[in-house]
């Protein structure tokens, strides 16, 4: 990444903390301000929160329920409130769970309804409020296609 621009402020949103971690520096380190948009581990969100702002960078950590679609809005606009214009959403929150699928810890169903709608959901309702050409929204997420194939290969195959 390049320095793109000092007064910058990023989205940074998912379920995974040690992925958000890595971006989140990263962002911070180009010169954005960032908000932390999670669903568990305050603890770690605020460990998060005090390595961006040694950067001298602002930081904002929301937590909450992806599953809720009002929390959207909500984070969104209170990120806004706080600390500005938004330059960028990067939208993790489905990313960190096809290593559980392929092992087994958590079924298609629950993959689907609890990381794969709500990621999907979230980017909809930010592009609806954003112009994509002027605030891009990043999706890191699994490949679904190939999680469906292998989950049909396994329950052929059980």
């Amino acid at each position: 990444m390049n320095n793109i621009n000092k007064s910058a402020l990023a989205i940074i949103a998912g379920k995974n903390l040690n992925l958000l971690e890595i971006i989140s520096n990263e962002f911070a380190d180009q010169g954005y301000d960032i908000s932390l948009v999670y669903s568990t581990n305050h603890r770690k969100a605020n460990n998060i929160k005090q390595q961006i702002t040694k950067k001298r960078k602002r930081c904002l950590i929301i937590e909450g329920d992806f599953k809720n679609k009002d929390f959207y809005k909500e984070s969104i606009e209170t990120t806004i409130l706080n600390l500005g214009s938004l330059d960028m959403i990067v939208n993790g929150i489905s990313v960190h769970i096809e290593n559980s699928i392929n092992k087994g810890f958590i079924s298609l169903k629950k993959f689907k309804e609890d990381y794969y709608q709500p990621s999907i959901a979230y980017s909809k309702y930010a592009a609806s409020i954003f112009d994509p050409k002027i605030t891009p929204i990043v999706n890191i997420s699994p490949n679904w296609d190939k999680i469906k194939e292998r989950d049909k290969f396994n329950n052929d195959n059980n």
